[in-house]
Formats: C-alpha cells, structure tokens, sequence
C-alpha cells in the first residue's frame, strides 16, 4: 500500500521492481489520484506495445535465421552422453526445456552443450534455437509478469484517516513518504497517532512499514510557503508536543520493531540524490508471531 501516492510515481515503481499480487495507492487529493490513473493507463499500454514489439522480433529471428548444423555423427552419441551426465550433475536432464520453470538452469545445459557439440538442450537430434530467441523470450517473461502484476493496481480518492477499504492484517509493505507533516499539522497529535495506529493494524504479521520523518524545520517552511496560519483548523506548530523524532517510539508502543539496518538518516541518500530529497527513513516491521491487525502495544 502507498499512502500518499500523489500521482502514482513511486507505486508504479514498485510494481516495476516487486510485481506485488496487488497495490493500492491512495490519496487525498482528487486531481494527483487522476494524474496516477493516467499514469497507469499510459504503463499498461506501454508495456503491452513492447510485449508485441517483442513477439514480432522472436518471430522474424526464428523465420529468418538459418538453424545451426547438426554436429558429426561420429561423436553424437559420446557428446550426448556427456551433456546427460553434465545435466545430472547440475540437476538439468537433456529434457529441459528453456521455456519451462527450470529455463535459467537449461541456460547452463545450453552453454555446455553448445560448447559440446553446438546444440542446445532439446530432444536428441533437434537442433536448439539461437540465444538472442531465448533473450527475446525472457523480456516477454519479464513483461507479462509486470502487465500481471500491474493488473493488482488500483488508486483511490481517501483521507487515510477515513478510509474503509483496508481490512486488519491486509497489507505486507506499507510506504507513507512525505505525508506525516500534513497529517499532522492538519489533523494534530491525535491525527498522527490514529495515522501510526492504523498503519499498525493493517500490516500482516512480517509486514513491513517505510515511513519517512518530514523534519520539524520543514513544519514552518510550509506555513511560510502555503500561509496556512490563516486556514481553519490547521494545528499550528507551537500547539504540537509529537516530534519527528517521537514517531519511532510511537511504532514500538504499536508493538513494531525497527527492521536492523533499515532506519536510515538524510546523508545515506545515494550519490546524486537532490538535496531536497535527502530524507531519513524508518522502516519497521510487526513481528511474526502478531495476531494479524493486532500491535504488541497500547
């Protein structure tokens, strides 16, 4: 789940990099929530042209290119009994097929084989097809899986604090980037809590939640900015006791554990990272043996 998926940037990406079974990223804003539908839509297709484009490649590389020669007769027999006892080896028969579970261990046959006798793993006498088809092949693996996965994405207009589309114990990876700041200064201590306790409760057992700590500076840059001293209902930053520097306490109260390694402060960002985006992050974790929806805390 993305909180504040703004126009759907980084949910995208996650689904590019983790192919998750399914994605919700929600927002409160109408207009950024349009922008991440657009956004997906423009994916989806994208990735379908590159999956035809890629169905066409295969299909002219394998009507145009000439099969490679069968080895000599002479030493068929020996050469196949050498890859058999290769393939027994690594655990790949002279069956395999690249096309099957087990394609990255018939890369290996295939490279001996061909070493062999220029045959890659198939039936005793067929020769095999080029490596550039079973490159072809794998990027069209690669983008089906994405298309699959981006089928498991949807967007919604919500104010987290209200949204009901969650159920306890729903979600393994929750992120909630450059949202704690607003929640907060728009909804107060109380709105921050109920935010954390939310997030805890609607993370499985093993979940993993990736927050990031808007620093305290950056409370009056924003009612500099935005003028938000003369909006109703804001909470000015003097009427606040939670600091950034609370937040991790308050997931442990939730009964989250902070994931070794993983809190990182704003100078760990990767070289070439704009300075405005040098944040920290936490990331913690609910432990396994939680019930699920459940916090270990008060």
């Amino acid at each position: 789940m993305d909180i504040g998926c703004n126009g759907g940037d980084l949910t995208l990406e996650l689904v590019q990099r983790f192919r998750p079974r399914s994605l919700v990223g929600v927002d409160i804003d109408k207009t950024l929530v349009k922008a991440a539908v657009r956004a997906l839509a423009r994916r989806r297709a994208a990735l379908r042209e590159a999956y035809r484009e890629a169905g066409r490649l295969f299909k002219s590389s394998t009507s145009q290119r000439p099969l490679p020669p069968p080895p000599p007769a002479a030493v068929t027999e020996a050469e196949a009994r050498a890859g058999e006892l290769a393939g027994r080896a690594t655990g790949v028969t002279g069956e395999a097929s690249p096309d099957e579970e087990g394609g990255a261990r018939a890369a290996v046959g295939a490279g001996r084989a061909e070493k062999a006798g220029g045959l890659a793993p198939g039936k005793a006498g067929t020769p095999g097809r080029p490596l550039g088809d079973r490159a072809v092949r794998l990027q069209r693996k690669g983008l089906q899986a994405e298309l699959q996965a981006l089928r498991g994405v949807r967007f919604e207009v919500a104010n987290f604090l209200d949204w009901g589309g969650g159920r306890a114990g729903e979600f393994h990876a929750v992120t909630c980037l450059s949202v704690v700041k607003w929640v907060h200064i728009n909804w107060g201590d109380a709105g921050l809590r109920a935010l954390l306790a939310r997030v805890a409760d609607l993370l499985a057992p093993g979940g993993v939640l990736v927050l990031e700590p808007q620093p305290w500076t950056s409370y009056a840059a924003a009612f500099r900015k935005q003028d938000m001293a003369a909006c109703e209902g804001v909470h000015l930053p003097q009427s606040l006791k939670l600091r950034p520097d609370d937040i991790g306490p308050e997931l442990e109260r939730l009964g989250l554990a902070c994931v070794p390694g993983g809190c990182t402060p704003a100078d760990a960002a990767a070289p070439g990272t704009p300075a405005n985006f040098q944040r920290p992050l936490l990331v913690y974790q609910k432990p396994l043996g939680s019930a699920p929806g459940g916090g270990g805390g008060g």
